[in-house]
């Protein structure tokens, strides 16, 4: 008899009752068979129950450039020695994924010796969480910009900012280039930072989105960190100059510079110079300080030996106006003829006066141009601000037709 004709014979509730049962004993042996492994519950992650931190491999450092035995299941972060509140400690500067046969780890400003560097590995797998913010390694080195896996600074709105500077591209989609409230930074571009605890052992470090907050406290507001202390947190900003060599002489450096807060010193200064670099993987050794405001020229020459000393490159003027062709150093309107300026010659006060070297002595004049660069407090600015005068170096003012 056919399975149609047997069928027939019952009533059709009966049918659907026995293929209900049916189905829940299907569920119910399912439920009884094990998962495959990679369906399990995933371990616990930093902060969460149950997390243990994984015990990372010492790997000698014997040579620089170091170069480390590994495969794509390792990675591996790169400490540098470096002194903190008076006591030389090791801080974390780079964090690296392992490559097939070995892996080069950099640290990104000037070599130290190899006994200065210590370098632990940890497996993919089973990742620890270096800077201490409850997100481990991998998840922040997959996501740099968003997170960072050595900056304990929280994840923030791309709006705002971000916690890491991974290219010269992310630098760019950052930085804010055209006439800004901080003259001498007009027409390049540049992002400001934010360091909150920099002496601490986990600081943490914010790259403003400078589009979106071109002050520093309006940033500040937005990431709801208003009510927290702020007094020993430092901030500036970051210029980019394509024109400037690295030390390698490549084209294309950065500087530092601080904000607008009291004059800084040598080991604060060294402080975030180091944080930034770590915050910044992609440099190439190209990282300098600019102490060259009127805030801490003088500072910067009091340590200069300090300065010296240390792994701290140093911008000066002179070698950012390589990069510059016009500077209006004083801003003012003023009425003359244009006359080219001999050796010995005296101006007159109906005379806008074109210097192709900066004179020791200046009577009054109806403006100035000079052709060599002047900084904000030379002799003949200072005497421009004093009477109200326009005054302006251009580089090339006598090879452009009048």
């Amino acid at each position: 008899m056919s399975s149609s004709r047997a069928a027939a014979g019952f009533p059709t509730h009966l049918l659907r009752a026995v293929g209900l049962v049916a189905a829940l004993g299907m569920l119910a042996a399912a439920a009884l068979i094990p998962l495959p492994a990679d369906a399990e519950t995933p371990p616990p992650g930093p902060c969460e129950p149950g997390y243990v931190a994984p015990t990372p491999a010492s790997v000698a450092v014997t040579e620089v450039p170091i170069e480390v035995t590994s495969t794509t299941d390792d990675y591996f972060v790169l400490y540098a020695k470096h002194a903190l509140n008076g006591e030389t400690t090791d801080i974390p500067v780079s964090v690296t994924r392992g490559e097939d046969g070995t892996t080069t780890l950099s640290d990104n400003l000037e070599p130290l010796a190899a006994n200065q560097y210590r370098v632990e590995k940890y497996q993919v797998a089973k990742p620890a969480d270096v800077d201490g913010d409850c997100v481990d390694d991998i998840i922040e080195l997959d996501d740099l910009g968003a997170y960072n896996p050595i900056n304990s600074a929280e994840k923030i709105d791309p709006i705002d900012g971000a916690v890491a500077i991974d290219s010269h591209a992310a630098f760019q989609k950052l930085a804010f280039q055209g006439t800004s409230h901080e003259s001498h930074l007009d027409g390049i571009a540049f992002v400001k930072f934010w360091i909150f605890d920099p002496f601490s052992d986990s600081p943490e470090v914010f790259f403003l989105n400078t589009k979106r907050h071109v002050y520093h406290n309006t940033f500040v507001r937005a990431i709801g960190y208003t009510g927290r202390d702020t007094t020993g947190d430092m901030a500036g900003q970051l210029v980019w100059h394509p024109n400037v060599p690295a030390p390698d002489g490549t084209l294309g450096s950065y500087r530092f510079e601080w904000g607008a807060f009291a004059a800084r010193t040598f080991e604060e200064t060294e402080r975030v110079y180091m944080t930034l670099a770590t915050a910044m993987p992609f440099l190439e050794d190209n990282l300098y300080f600019y102490p060259e405001t009127t805030r801490y020229f003088s500072s910067y020459w009091d340590e200069r030996e300090k300065f010296d000393a240390s792994r701290i490159r140093i911008l000066l003027e002179h070698q950012v106006l390589a990069d510059v062709d016009y500077i209006a150093l004083n801003q003012a309107e003023g009425y003359g003829r244009l006359r080219l300026m001999e050796d010995d010659d005296r101006p007159s006060p109906f005379d806008v006066a074109i210097y192709t070297s900066l004179p020791n002595d200046l009577p009054r004049v109806a403006g100035t141009i000079t052709t060599v660069p002047q900084t904000p407090l030379s002799h003949v600015n200072l005497r421009a601000i004093q009477n109200g005068l326009p005054n302006a170096f251009i580089r090339g003012a006598l090879e452009v037709d009048a």
